[in-house]
């Protein structure tokens, strides 16, 4: 999944232009100079994910180094995305609907007939819900937001509450990791800001540690790495762009 929540975290994200160098513009640290700044390559302990993007600034490949790969192809009205592994084998389909607002309102998968995913978005284009039906289990994901983040996502299974997911943000920091960035803008608009914390919530009581988001920016303002710690452990990535 993505980063940001790109809404690309996890299964309850979606995880959600034109390609052209940076402007020369004044940045604040983490602002992008402008919404056309693609992410080119994301590296961290998977490997380096390569971009590729079509004139519309759509993401058309995703090749890891490992050389499993992801690809997207824009059909009318409709984005068919399918990953292959290491083998070159197409082990998994997607394909999402695109509404005449230009953002997903369905997603299926061909080898899966009862998967099916629709998404619900406010007048700003962010997602306000995401309801998945699969093999009679309902799976509700409401996503709430405050000063253009999403700070929080309730999850729900055949009305039962599952978890919620929390988040924070660094309010200085404007977000150069949203789903424009990664050539997704159909998934939605992104968060305003950079994740800071990042903890789930369960019904039963329990709850995951505490995640702990920290970033460097290159000369433009952009996000260059990421650290992200929890008890002992850490993963970083490192992020260029064109």
């Amino acid at each position: 999944m993505k980063k940001q929540l790109l809404f690309i975290t996890a299964v309850l994200s979606l995880v959600f232009c034109f390609s052209c160098k940076k402007e020369n513009t004044t940045n604040t640290p983490g602002n992008p100079a402008a919404n056309n700044v693609k992410v080119k390559t994301q590296t961290g302990n998977w490997g380096t994910t390569t971009y590729t993007y079509d004139g519309n600034g759509r993401v058309t490949l995703e090749q890891n180094s490992s050389g499993s790969k992801v690809t997207y192809d824009y059909q009318n009205g409709m984005v068919i995305k399918k990953q292959y592994n290491t083998g070159g084998v197409n082990d998994f389909t997607a394909q999402f609907e695109v509404g005449a607002n230009g953002l997903i309102i369905k997603e299926t998968h061909p080898n899966s007939p009862t998967y099916v995913s629709i998404s619900v978005y406010n007048n700003d284009q962010e997602i306000v819900k995401r309801t998945i039906t699969q093999n009679g289990v309902t799976d509700a994901f409401d996503y709430f937001y405050s000063n253009g983040n999403c700070d929080s996502v309730r999850n729900s299974s055949n009305g039962n509450w599952n978890s919620t997911e929390v988040y924070t943000y660094f309010t200085d920091k404007l977000n150069s990791l949203d789903n424009n960035a990664y050539g997704l803008p159909y998934f939605g608009k992104g968060n305003k800001n950079l994740v800071k914390t990042e903890q789930w919530f369960y019904s039963g009581g329990q709850s995951t540690s505490l995640y702990n988001y920290s970033y460097e920016w290159d000369g433009n303002g952009m996000v260059s790495k990421e650290t992200v710690t929890w008890n002992a452990n850490i993963n970083i990535s490192y992020f260029t762009y064109f």
